[in-house]
């Protein structure tokens, strides 16, 4: 017989199976009351237990409760909790939360362990088993979309404002009708990415469309907002690197702060805020973290830069779920306010949407097709882009997506976007296509205090003509020296899937006596050393005719092989005395100089993103190094024979809480006693104009040294805004340092030229104060740079030098 205690077991059994066999389904959306927009990993208790469920990142939910449960309670942090009725919910499904009034004060923090600490030291712990990064090998396919559009928030604010105003502002109503019915842009690509741990990465979009352009190419914005997970020491937004709040250490930087805990399916979760412990200075994030309690694995997580304002202001959303037995993202959002484009008084909002989709725990690609090109464009993508955007799209087009193709495609066609699309490319690659014929933008013009003015024309032969084959030329002027400069050029590119070329240049030109060229050299847009040439006070006549063939070898080495024959005649009244007995010299210009040389770059890890038909560097976190030799004959009319040794090392390091430390290393040899124009002059920058520039002698006037050997070492460490930060004020503090160490053999060969030479060592130091005003997108700072030991001058006030410096920002 069964007992009392079994049956009534039984019988509660037998309740709970019905009990739980009765239930409905419930579904709705989670929205800002004012703002309309939709709220992520809102946390949903069910009345009368413990357990919950949360919205995704879109702030939808849709859950099986029992029928019993007669209400639900919505919670989010930073809004008020509200309690709504479940036959409320099946009548009106969409929930509106009201925003907290929150009084800004310090946090306190009692005595004692902080649980929220606890867990985030085993999330922290478990990083690397939980990141799909370290922890495996995969393949996703990626549907993204973005629109750019204006925020509703700020539009109804606005007209808030002036609801009892008599006269109506007609541009902001204009506005807000616009923006009611479509978007400004829109974008959605599809992409596939294979990834095998640690470095081998390959991501191509296999489909694509703008709204109003038929270039694919701005659909690479989409797939590049944030980084793919939240598990490495930095999180990327754009250009913005901050500390992870799951980085090694973080619980002694950040503040955490443990809000809820809820059962969902089964599963216990923490819902965990975090922010900035107040004193800690660094760039970091605020936000919300929800963790699962058996794998201490990110389930979703809510951020933005803890510091507000900028030129940029973030939000990100990740979304991950268990994918065989490993936690994967699978939905990415980005909210962007861009302060500085402004449209129709108000700042550009851009909306960001990816989700992963097909994802397998094993990558597609073989090991032997992975290349150091991260991000491309499929060959196949103007042919398939309709049938794989259907194919991915998680729902339709809604009729505002609609209209915004439809409006910008019609409008697009008309005003011909495509064709301004044209500048952006022009740009990027330097060239202005014409048809079959390229115009090289960096012909057009330039200053150097030699020259004075330069305004000239450079054209070549594009794809129209030959894909393997370019011809091309140029001419130019200068103002101040009032000569004509010329040249043309023969390239021949034998595959086009291999960096490989070859060319053949003639050229009757000037150059800068004593400088580094190195033709490998990558050049950034954005730095400061693009002033340098406001410096160049001294060059020489160079009449050159020259073969090379460039070339690349296992991923990380490129090469330049050369020959070259050169007529050399002094810009100035220098002359060079060839010794030819003790007794007897010969008294030299102009000459003649026979060259051949290898030029080699190595950069291990350099990635790099195919845009426009260009492969431009993402940057590697290794130093780069440049090296090349020259080997100079002396036979029939070349008149030197010497060898010729430069080199050049740089590092970017990203400093925990610290900043930025850039340093790079020069150095240089010739064996031989020659002209001015083979040996090396340092970069100095005290004459003229007063810009800062990066990785030169800021005291140090133009050629005022010059050496047969060398070495240099330039530092700057940018502390970003860890040293001070207001609420509107942001500085940048830069420390600078420069050192410097040269020999010159034979001075008494060069006539008619004054200069030193660096032996007892060169030292200077200074501080730097960036962003101090901002106009678009150029800041504005000033400097301050002292020269000291061995060369620093007699007067005190004299060893100083007060410049500007300039640099570029979003």
């Amino acid at each position: 017989m069964i007992t009392k205690k079994l049956t009534f077991l039984l019988l509660n059994l037998f309740i709970s199976i019905v009990t739980y066999g009765q239930t409905i389904q419930i579904s709705g959306q989670v929205l800002d009351a004012q703002s309309k927009s939709p709220l992520a990993f809102v946390t949903i208790g069910i009345e009368g237990t413990n357990t919950g469920f949360i919205t995704d990142i879109d702030g939808r939910f849709n859950s099986s409760i029992s029928e019993q449960s007669q209400s639900l309670t919505f919670s989010f942090i930073g809004y008020e909790r509200k309690v709504i009725e479940v036959k409320e919910l099946k009548a009106n499904p969409i929930i509106l939360l009201n925003q907290r009034a929150v009084e800004v004060s310090e946090v306190r923090v009692v005595p004692g362990i902080n649980p929220a600490d606890i867990i985030m030291n085993q999330v922290i712990e478990n990083r690397k088993l939980n990141n799909p990064e370290e922890a495996t090998q995969f393949s996703y396919d990626s549907y993204n979309k973005l629109v750019f559009t204006v925020n509703p928030d700020s539009i109804s604010k606005k007209m808030e404002m002036q609801k009892d105003s008599v006269n109506k502002d007609s541009s902001l109503l204009y506005t807000a009708d616009y923006i009611s019915k479509q978007h400004l842009v829109m974008m959605e690509s599809v992409s596939h990415r294979d990834f095998m741990s640690p470095t081998k990465d390959k991501e191509v979009i296999l489909a694509s469309r703008v709204s109003g352009l038929k270039s694919p190419e701005f659909s690479l914005i989409g797939t590049q907002l944030q980084s793919f997970s939240f598990y490495k020491d930095y999180v990327e937004l754009m250009d913005y690197r901050l500390l992870s709040p799951i980085s090694k250490g973080a619980t002694s930087q950040y503040l955490f702060i443990l809000e809820d805990s809820i059962i969902e399916n089964g599963e216990l979760f923490y819902t965990i805020s975090f922010q900035p412990k107040k004193g800690k200075n660094f760039e970091g994030l605020k936000g919300q973290l929800f963790i699962h309690k058996k794998d201490f694995a990110i389930k979703s997580v809510s951020a933005s830069p803890a510091a507000e304002g900028g030129g940029i202001e973030m939000k990100i959303q990740q979304l991950y779920e268990k994918v065989d037995g490993q936690w994967f993202p699978v939905q990415l959002n980005s909210n962007l306010t861009f302060n500085t484009i402004i449209i129709d008084q108000f700042p550009l909002y851009g909306i960001g949407r990816s989700y992963l989709q097909n994802i397998q725990l094993t990558s597609l690609r073989p090991k032997n097709e992975f290349d150091n090109v991260v991000l491309e464009m499929d060959r196949k993508i103007k042919s398939n882009t309709d049938s794989l955007l259907n194919a991915f799209r998680l729902d339709t087009l809604d009729a505002k997506e609609a209209k915004t193709y439809h409006m910008m495609d019609s409008i697009g066609e008309a005003e011909k976007f495509d064709e301004k699309l044209r500048l952006l490319k022009i740009i990027t690659t330097g060239n202005i296509p014409l048809g079959p014929i390229n115009v090289d933008l960096n012909k057009l013009g330039g200053y150097n205090n030699y020259e004075g003015f330069r305004l000239g024309l450079g054209v070549h032969t594009n794809d129209k003509i030959s894909k393997s084959l370019s011809l091309g030329g140029y001419f130019a002027y200068g103002f101040k020296d009032k000569n004509w400069k010329y040249g043309g050029d023969l390239s021949y590119k034998p595959f086009q899937d291999r960096a490989i070329h070859f060319k053949l240049s003639y050229s009757n030109d000037v150059q800068e006596r004593g400088g580094v060229q190195y033709t490998l050299l990558k050049k950034s847009s954005l730095t400061s050393e693009n002033y340098k040439d406001l410096f160049i006070y001294q060059m020489d006549l160079i009449e050159r005719v020259r073969l090379e063939s460039r070339f690349s070898l296992l991923k990380s080495w490129q090469f330049n092989v050369f020959g070259q024959q050169n007529w050399i005649q002094s810009g100035d009244d220098y002359r060079f005395l060839k010794p030819i007995t003790n007794e007897v010299a010969l008294r030299l210009n102009p000459f003649q100089q026979t060259e051949l040389g290898l030029e080699a770059r190595f950069a291990y890890g350099e990635k790099f993103v195919e845009l426009f038909g260009m492969k431009i560097s993402s940057g590697t976190k290794f130093p780069i190094v440049h090296f090349k030799y020259t080997k100079g004959l002396e036979q029939n009319e070349s008149q030197f024979d010497f060898n010729k040794y430069e080199g050049r090392i740089e590092k970017l390091f990203v400093i925990r809480n610290g900043g930025e430390l850039n340093v790079r290393m020069l150095a240089g040899y010739v064996d031989a006693n020659v002209p001015l124009m083979f040996n090396f002059t340092p970069t100095g920058v005290n004459k003229g104009f007063g810009i800062s520039v990066a990785n030169t002698f800021e005291t140090a006037r133009p050629n005022e040294f010059f050496h047969d050997r060398f070495a240099s070492l330039f530092i700057r460490h940018n502390f970003k805004q860890l040293l001070y930060k207001g609420e509107k004020f942001h500085p940048e503090f830069v420390i600078h340092t420069a050192v410097g160490f040269g020999q010159m053999k034979q001075t008494t060969s060069h006539q008619n030229i004054e200069f030193k030479t660096m032996e007892k060592g060169y030292f200077e130091s200074g501080v730097i104060v960036n962003d101090l005003y901002r106009m678009q997108f150029l800041t504005f700072g000033v400097g301050t740079f002292y020269r000291y030991g061995y060369y620093s001058t007699p007067d005190e006030l004299d060893n100083f030098t007060f410049k500007l410096s300039m640099s570029f920002a979003l």
